[in-house]
């Protein structure tokens, strides 16, 4: 009798929960499956304590509330040279692998990562001339590091393959690349949703 009443349980359930047990099924369903975008953004930050100008682009995946993210950045110091001759901008470029949590919803998303980057700079000495041509130069210095690169991301998702949203990224440097931070406007595009 008990086994009766536990298969007549058993096959009504799905009529005692309705539409809300095949909506969490599908919600459930949905949150398992792959999805990955591609975000590029332009940004400013600090390296080296001054102001830089910064790009990055970086290569999604989602599965659930898990994201793996492999990010290039490219970091370019302000420097006006209004007097006399100048040499480039230092720059340093940053590429990290970075594992983190997203929270979804249906009009964007949150996510905060962090991992491992290798990252390269090139900083340059002041002018000057050498004797006996007076020759215009300066030095040149590249070095090379590894860091911990963080992330944190907010989006607006309009539509399921296009968002715009704000990327606030650092990297803890060791080596002579040092640290750095900054802010980035991005736009999204994939699927997040």
């Amino acid at each position: 009798m008990k086994k009766f009443f536990l298969l007549v349980a058993l096959l009504s359930l799905p009529n005692i929960c309705g539409s809300e047990c095949l909506a969490a099924e599908e919600r459930d369903t949905a949150s398992t499956s792959l999805s990955g975008c591609l975000n590029l953004g332009l940004g400013v930050g600090s390296w080296r304590g001054d102001l830089a100008g910064n790009f990055g682009a970086g290569i999604s995946a989602n599965r659930g509330r898990n994201l793996v993210t492999l990010r290039f950045l490219y970091n370019s110091q302000f420097e006006l040279h209004i007097f006399g001759q100048s040499h480039p901008d230092d720059h340093m470029w940053e590429l990290g692998v970075l594992y983190g949590r997203i929270a979804k919803t249906s009009y964007g998303h949150a996510s905060i990562s962090a991992g491992l980057s290798v990252s390269s700079a090139t900083t340059y000495s002041e002018p000057y001339y050498r004797p006996p041509s007076y020759t215009y130069g300066y030095d040149t210095n590249n070095s090379f590091g590894i860091g911990i690169p963080v992330e944190a991301q907010l989006f607006w998702t309009p539509t399921s393959f296009l968002g715009i949203g704000l990327t606030a990224f650092g990297d803890y440097g060791f080596g002579n690349t040092r640290s750095f931070w900054g802010i980035t406007l991005c736009l999204q595009l994939g699927m997040m949703r």
